[in-house]
């Protein structure tokens, strides 16, 4: 089954610019909510939102404000989500470690954990 959308278009650092993340976030909220919206109609209550949403959120090289260029998005989602009963969650990649002895680790997984409670706060 297909919602006529693809959220996961790779999307590497060296091609980083702040066009390209304004649409790939774009392009990424679109889907994640045609997704719901497929779920709801199949009755499918759960799911699981992507680490990916926004890309090098977390990272240095992105100091874009993604979360005001995008409040009304999210803030669609969200209601939807709400009025719709759907549960959600976030799960943070393999690489995201807040018990390393290495601190830059433990700071970028700290970013990472920042980064994941931002959308949903955003929703």
């Amino acid at each position: 089954m297909t919602v006529g959308c693809k959220g996961d278009r790779p999307f590497r650092l060296k091609s980083y610019s702040v066009e390209r993340l304004k649409k790939t976030v774009e392009n990424n909220l679109d889907c994640l909510l045609k997704v719901l919206k497929f779920n709801r109609e199949h009755k499918i209550l759960f799911f699981r939102i992507t680490s990916d949403l926004v890309p090098f959120a977390s990272h240095l090289v992105n100091t874009f404000n993604w979360q005001n260029y995008f409040r009304s998005e999210f803030e669609e989602i969200g209601e939807f989500i709400r009025r719709n009963g759907i549960r959600i969650s976030m799960h943070p990649d393999q690489f995201t470690l807040i018990n390393s002895v290495d601190n830059d680790i433990f700071r970028r997984s700290c970013k990472e954990l920042a980064y994941h409670a931002q959308i949903l706060d955003l929703i």
